[in-house]
């Protein structure tokens, strides 16, 4: 490839310059990747725990996809293919409850903004979403909808968006006669990870039946098996209107993603019109389609599920080794291959950085949360290999930082 001629730091400075700055800081640019790991051209190998997608260049996935290629990838709309079928028949066939209706596009966001369209349309008159915190979907596309396409005559999509915390009074309250959907993430990531409690699922779904507004589900980080369920939000003590789904099942190769509804609910607002007027032009292609097919046969044929279940057990087992060998005061939540570890007891929250830098400089690709928490998210495919791997690299590096912050204790005194 001509890229590989050109230097990194050339490289990295055209991307600065000429494309659009982003929040975080580029560390490496991507050649290739492999399982779980992926390898830069600078020949860096990185053990990737911070996406929490399908995982990289399978051949079970990759090789059908390439002789696909070689057919047709992409196709009008009014030429469907065979895995368009045989997707959303597999995606009825496993969702929980009377889920039954699944809008296909390219990445779990246009999902999520479908599942709001959908929710616009069931009542145009009302404008609020209210997002319970934390959430990882929230990234709204504001646009308009031409008229006689899509959900009806809609003029705009004119939303008003309140984020609430995870405090059922509040919750409460939010959700009202002019609340069009309630969003949530099965699973709340971030600074702590932990399945919504119950008394918040009964408030959410309590207060959005009573008002009509729709319960959606954004499961676009935890999605298919990662959690030790099909379905994230099988976690949960009742099924949501809409369910959105994304990353994992694209296989490592091609965008795909979208929402899982009831017929019901498509039919009252769509009727006969097919909700893909208002997606993206290649949504539900063959390539993509084709990919969650193999994804979900992957799925089973691999029994991923199950796999995650064991995967949380030797997590923990491995954690509580690493607690007695260098006696620290570890807290964790590990949900199936979601894994947050808070460090506040253990660590000066400076020290807890320098965790995380050393474990990002020893290739491991983690997240950190206000200074105090460390967050990895396995690929779909991960095992325990990978697993052990992982945390091999968390503890030495707290070993370093424990025994730098006692010596500069020590110091002190």
């Amino acid at each position: 490839m001509a890229t590989k001629s050109v230097a990194f730091s050339s490289l990295l400075a055209d991307y600065k310059k000429y494309a659009p700055a982003c929040a975080g800081e580029v560390i490496d640019i991507v050649e290739s990747g492999d399982g779980c790991w992926v390898k830069s051209i600078t020949g860096s190998l990185y053990l990737d725990f911070s996406s929490g997608g399908f995982g990289y260049t399978v051949p079970e996935i990759a090789s059908p996809l390439r002789a696909q290629m070689k057919k047709v990838a992409l196709s009008s709309r009014l030429l469907i293919c065979r895995y368009v079928g045989e997707v959303v028949y597999r995606l009825q066939d496993m969702a929980p409850g009377r889920l039954d209706t699944s809008y296909l596009c390219n990445s779990s966001g246009e999902g999520f903004e479908g599942a709001i369209k959908l929710a616009k349309g069931l009542y145009p008159a009302r404008r609020k979403v209210v997002v319970i915190e934390p959430c990882t979907g929230c990234t709204l596309t504001y646009g308009c909808l031409a008229k006689g396409a899509g959900a009806g005559l809609l003029e705009s999509l004119n939303i008003d968006v309140e984020r609430v915390n995870s405090n059922v009074d509040n919750i409460s309250n939010a959700i009202d006669g002019d609340t069009l959907c309630v969003i949530f993430d099965p699973i709340f990531t971030g600074e702590y990870l932990a399945v919504m409690s119950d008394r918040i699922q009964d408030t959410i779904h309590e207060r959005a039946k009573e008002v009509g507004a729709l319960c959606v589900a954004n499961e676009s980080a935890t999605g298919f098996a990662i959690t030790g369920k099909t379905f994230t939000s099988e976690h949960l003590n009742f099924v949501p209107d809409v369910i959105v789904f994304g990353t994992q099942l694209d296989g490592g190769c091609v965008p795909f993603g979208g929402y899982i509804t009831t017929s019901e609910l498509n039919e009252r607002v769509y009727g006969l019109k097919n909700p893909t007027l208002h997606g993206s032009t290649t949504a539900a292609n063959p390539l993509g389609c084709m990919a969650a097919c193999l994804v979900l046969d992957y799925i089973k044929t691999h029994n991923l599920v199950n796999r995650h279940v064991h995967l949380q057990a030797l997590i923990e087992s491995k954690l509580v080794d690493i607690t007695e060998t260098l006696s620290v005061p570890l807290s964790w939540s590990c949900i199936g291959s979601v894994l947050s570890i808070d460090l506040s007891e253990a660590l000066h929250p400076s020290r807890v950085n320098a965790v995380f830098e050393a474990c990002s400089q020893d290739g491991l690709m983690l997240e950190c949360f206000n200074r105090t928490v460390l967050q990895l998210k396995g690929a779909l495919i991960v095992g325990e290999g990978e697993w052990i791997a992982a945390l091999d690299v968390i503890e030495s590096s707290l070993r370093k930082a424990t025994s730098e912050q006692a010596q500069r204790e020590a110091e002190v005194v």
